[in-house]
């Protein structure tokens, strides 16, 4: 479970997260949400050990994150928004330093590579560098990274961005099937309608704070005949 306490983050003298506590068991997707500016990258950012916060405490399977930073590097696996890193590789190049980072057994490696490859209709591609490859391609390249791995959490950052109808549909289809598995999946997006197909449980941030955590069931029963849509506007101000 990754267990956020109370934890702040400042930049100069802007306080970015306000005391943000939530848990993220194994087996559960959480979407997280935010208008521009909420602290939704902050967020990751401190999670996946980008950034350290000022205050509180970030657990991963009872392991302090600023402690055991090198050896939980392993539970997680971090799909940016932006998906231009490596981009001097070839796809195939990236997915084998991947399986080499992470201790990947060959065999598992090779069998994992070959049914992502496929699934995302990367193959013609595995060859090109990435720095070649449109948004969308780059985007496929990590996620099928992401489901090589297989890490006990997978921490995904607007991965829908550029994805073509296809791969947004085997997407979705993955995240409910690892889900099921015990893979604990922190979604952060804009797309309400996604977050209502996939995501069980919310966070919504406004301004560093923490204004809704809990299930979407929960929040129709404070807000009832309401839509999704509705009720984030109510909840960040905008309505």
């Amino acid at each position: 479970m990754i267990v956020f306490e109370n934890v702040d983050k400042y930049y100069g003298d802007l306080h970015a997260l306000k005391a943000i506590s939530f848990r993220l068991p194994k087996g559960k997707v959480i979407g997280l949400l935010g208008h521009n500016g909420a602290g939704k990258s902050t967020l990751i950012k401190l999670l996946v050990s980008i950034l350290k916060p000022e205050n509180g405490a970030i657990w991963i399977d009872e392991l302090s994150l600023v402690k055991y930073r090198t050896q939980l590097k392993s539970a997680l696996f971090y799909l940016p928004d932006a998906p231009d890193i490596f981009l001097q590789l070839t796809a195939n190049e990236y997915w084998h330093f991947i399986g080499k980072v992470y201790q990947l057994p060959t065999a598992v490696f090779l069998e994992r590579l070959a049914y992502f490859r496929h699934l995302f209709y990367m193959d013609d591609q595995a060859d090109s560098l990435i720095g070649q490859l449109s948004h969308g391609m780059r985007k496929k390249v990590l996620l099928i990274a992401a489901f090589i791995v297989q890490s006990n959490y997978l921490i995904l950052d607007e991965p829908l961005t550029g994805l073509d109808p296809q791969a947004t549909y085997d997407l979705k289809q993955l995240i409910k099937d690892y889900a099921a598995k015990g893979q604990g999946i922190l979604f952060s997006t804009h797309l309400l309608s996604i977050v209502e197909e996939i995501c069980e449980e919310l966070l919504i941030l406004k301004e560093g704070k923490l204004y809704y955590c809990g299930s979407i069931e929960e929040l129709y029963r404070q807000y009832p005949n309401e839509n999704l849509e509705s009720i984030y506007l109510q909840l960040t101000g905008r309505l």
